[in-house]
């Protein structure tokens, strides 16, 4: 994807330092793809994250801890030394694959081994103007479960730049925004262009109240240079928000600022059926 047709040449853009994102299992295709594609739409640094998981360790340090393979016959013993060897070789086999990935392309990339659980680990590195990428397995925001509720808890809190997105999903347009009152800034409505134009396609706006979009905002709207609508929403409710983002059908959806309740943060990550942006609102 590139530029828009009739994009604003020279037109502001958002500027991440790195793009983070993890390494650790299959589900780190559709992080990687999301990540190059960032880091060349907003010029950043790649940093990938190999996830040595805490819990693999614990459980080989259990005396009964058996490695099966199917469908082989017997498994064998494990032990914490054994499972260090094979993670290292899993983190240079991982290392070579983004590297050949890379190759040929015009992008600055960093590569670093950390443990944790996958979720955890991005976000503990990745700072402020960073942009942390994380790919979900396949039902982990699903139905009330145990899964779903360590998910949601390891989101809560987060005033990081984040990108979540499931195993098949990748952003594409139109995108959706969703500006809270504390975000009708310049800086957001430039992260917005960026994105408008790289990925091309259409970019519907909506303004939650109390906020009612001046004649600033709206004319830095007017200088993306994209085909953007704005609409003021006069009901803030989750379930209403859902349902006219729904009505968007977004490839792409974003949520600018910080004043957005997690009750509805968590009904947007729980129900959104493409990948979610969540871009804190700039300091003041």
């Amino acid at each position: 994807p590139g530029c828009a047709p009739g994009c604003a040449q020279g037109a502001a853009r958002v500027r991440f330092r790195r793009i983070v994102f993890g390494l650790e299992n299959a589900s780190s295709a559709p992080a990687l793809a999301a990540a190059t594609d960032l880091a060349l739409a907003t010029e950043a640094t790649l940093l990938g994250l190999f996830v040595e998981e805490s819990d693999l360790l614990q459980l080989a340090a259990l005396p009964f801890a058996r490695e099966v393979s199917f469908p082989a016959a017997p498994g064998r013993s494990l032990d914490p030394e054994s499972m260090n060897r094979a993670l290292r070789a899993r983190a240079h086999a991982a290392r070579e694959s983004l590297a050949r990935s890379l190759a040929g392309r015009s992008i600055a990339w960093e590569f670093d081994v950390v443990r944790g659980s996958a979720l955890s680990a991005v976000l503990e590195v990745a700072g402020e103007s960073d942009l942390a990428v994380v790919s979900l397995a396949a039902g982990a925001l699903v139905g009330a479960g145990r899964r779903r509720e360590a998910t949601l808890r390891g989101l809560k809190g987060v005033r990081r730049p984040l990108l979540l997105m499931s195993e098949r999903a990748a952003p594409r347009a139109p995108i959706v925004a969703v500006l809270t009152p504390d975000a009708a800034a310049r800086e957001t409505v430039d992260a917005l262009g960026t994105l408008a134009r790289h990925y091309g396609g259409g970019l519907s706006i909506l303004i939650l109240p109390p906020t009612v979009p001046d004649a600033d905002l709206l004319a830095a709207i007017d200088r993306l240079g994209v085909d953007a609508r704005v609409r003021t929403l006069a009901d803030a409710s989750p379930a209403r928000l859902i349902d006219e983002i729904a009505l968007e059908r977004p490839g792409l959806l974003v949520v600018c600022g910080d004043d957005l309740a997690w009750e509805a943060g968590e009904a947007l990550v729980g129900l959104a059926t493409c990948p979610l942006l969540l871009l804190p609102a700039a300091p003041r």
